[in-house]
């Protein structure tokens, strides 16, 4: 990553900030300038103000929401949402549920700006994470070396329906799982991400039959929920295997992982 664009990337950053802060200034000018004509009302007729001239949202809740709003903006702006993995965005989004920190720029330089600088880190841990979900041998926490193979055997990826004929809906626990799966690919391949775009797209083909295919993957459907997975671009495998080495490092696989035809199943 150049100086240049860390630069730029700050800049937008503090611009970010300033358009924060005159939007909460102008929404409390607003509400008080509300709170001001409902008093010049009642004083001339009772109930002669409209009660719905006036948010029911209060600034500091507002506050919170215009937060929430403008660090997801943040985040997809410098490119890390589309870095962090399943894990890390349920992370993400509880803490702006409950409390987010104000967008100022002290609090981007403490949080997204050292995040920024590591984003070929996470992305390397998010890839990692994503397919070791689907090797065999997979442990918790044990940064083990692995290559992924050419097809994979994902358990409960799908229920199957019967209505006249058997469709395949993907599993609700599942779909985080696939929305990394798609953001992996996006990352290695360079094409636009867009959230569910996958899953949408799994669902559409799977409604009239058991597979699914595009350029990059194909996923078969059976009857026991189960699903299988092939990474038919050969370019996109040795892709993923070299960032599961370059995450690993000088490790030396398992024996368990040395077989490539199938790793193994997905519990994600």
């Amino acid at each position: 990553m150049s100086i240049l664009t860390d630069i730029a990337v700050r800049a937008s950053l503090e611009d970010f900030t300033k358009a924060r802060d005159k939007t909460l200034r102008l929404l409390n000018d607003g509400l008080k300038l509300c709170q001001e004509a409902r008093e010049c009302s009642e004083q001339h007729v009772r109930y002669g103000f409209p009660p719905d001239a006036i948010p029911r949202v209060g600034i500091e809740q507002a506050t919170r929401e215009i937060d929430a709003r403008w660090w997801r903006h943040c985040f997809a702006y410098t490119g890390l949402i589309k870095v962090m993995d399943a894990k890390a965005t349920r992370e993400f989004e509880a803490s702006l549920q409950k409390n987010p920190p104000p967008f100022t720029i002290e609090s981007i330089e403490s949080m997204v700006l050292e995040m920024y600088q590591r984003k070929e880190e996470y992305m390397l841990r998010g890839i990692y994470n994503c397919f070791r979900a689907i090797d065999r041998s997979y442990r918790t926490n044990d940064k083990q070396r692995f290559e992924v193979g050419k097809k994979s055997i994902i358990s409960y990826l799908f229920d199957t329906w019967y209505s006249g004929r058997r469709e395949f809906r993907l599993n609700y626990n599942q779909r985080a799982w696939v929305n990394d799966l798609d953001r992996c690919i996006c990352l290695l391949m360079d094409e636009p991400y867009q959230a569910q775009s996958l899953e949408a797209a799994i669902h559409a083909q799977t409604l009239a039959g058991d597979e699914f295919e595009n350029d990059y993957i194909r996923i078969k459907g059976y009857q026991n929920g189960n699903g299988h997975l092939w990474v038919v671009n050969e370019d996109l495998r040795l892709k993923i295997n070299r960032c599961i080495a370059e995450y690993c490092g000088p490790s030396i696989p398992d024996a368990r992982s040395k077989r490539t035809d199938v790793m193994g199943t997905c519990h994600a």
